[in-house]
């Protein structure tokens, strides 16, 4: 799908879900910073990224993450 349309989101959130499933958190950080780059201004993407860096170990930069996704939804349940 993304080879079809690079322009969704959403797209890019879900693989990085996928990709964190199977234990792979540098490709989902990787999913996450494009969802982010796509559309900065939905929630999601940054939880995924707080996620990814979670699992990679880098939690002061997860926290970053899930923090600049509650500036974007201050009620975003997966940043909180």
């Amino acid at each position: 799908a993304i080879e079809l349309d690079a322009s969704n989101h959403v797209f890019f959130s879900n693989r990085s879900a996928a990709y964190l499933s199977k234990g792979d958190a540098e490709n989902a950080l990787s999913d996450a910073e494009q969802c982010i780059t796509v559309n900065g201004t939905w929630a999601k993407g940054f939880s995924r990224k707080g996620a990814a860096l979670h699992q990679l170990g880098r939690y002061d930069e997860a926290t970053e993450a899930y923090e600049a996704g509650l500036k974007v939804d201050a009620n975003n349940a997966a940043c909180q």
